[in-house]
């Protein structure tokens, strides 16, 4: 939401955040370079001066001088790798292998660093999770990412014996170009470290 505040002959546009009630945050200026007030979740003030002399004054005042924009915005190309990924593993989930690789390149590589192996083309990919004998379950623990590079920690289950996994995605024109996996088994902590540590409950 934006709203245009005039004060003489200075332009002020304020690109405010809305709080959990749905309302416009009350934000409020009072001169040039004093940006925001009020109970905002975030908010710009955005200042634009008309005259030069203007903006010599105030000292070349930005508009990012409060809170640069991009800290509110997701760009568009992260939001939709990320539900990209949300449908690539919710389809590895439910075992559905046509939806599972749509986000793999055609020329698309695999690695598993910790077996040697390395699998060219989305076919190949898709053809080798399909001859796998194992019952798989796929749980997300996280995924983490912005542009080409993006990371996901899950939970591999594999005939009800979890294994803990990494894959790590790059991306080219929003397509995975190469994915790196790392897998490790579930280990007993250490009894040095037993007065250190708690449980992890998920």
């Amino acid at each position: 939401m934006s709203r245009i505040f005039r004060k003489s002959n200075e332009v002020y546009q304020r690109v405010g955040v809305t709080r959990r009630d749905g309302k416009l945050a009350d934000c409020r200026w009072f001169s040039p370079g004093i940006f925001c007030r009020g109970s905002a979740v975030g908010c710009i003030w955005r200042e634009r001066l008309r005259h030069p002399t203007k903006q010599r004054k105030h000292g070349g005042l930005s508009s990012r001088r409060f809170w640069p924009q991009s800290r509110l915005e997701i760009p568009l190309e992260d939001r939709t790798i990320r539900k990209r990924l949300e449908r690539h593993w919710e389809a590895s989930d439910a075992n559905d292998f046509d939806v599972e690789h749509e986000i793999y390149h055609e020329d698309a590589l695999l690695d598993y660093p910790q077996s040697g192996e390395r699998i060219h083309g989305r076919r190949n990919i898709q053809e080798s999770r399909f001859v796998q004998p194992n019952k798989k379950r796929f749980t997300v623990r996280r995924s983490v990412g912005s542009g080409d590079l993006w990371v996901t920690e899950f939970t591999l289950t594999y005939d009800g014996k979890p294994s803990y996994a990494v894959s790590i995605m790059e991306f080219r024109d929003g397509l995975v170009v190469r994915e790196t996996q790392y897998f490790s088994d579930s280990f007993e902590p250490s009894p040095s470290r037993a007065h250190l540590i708690e449980r992890m409950t998920k």
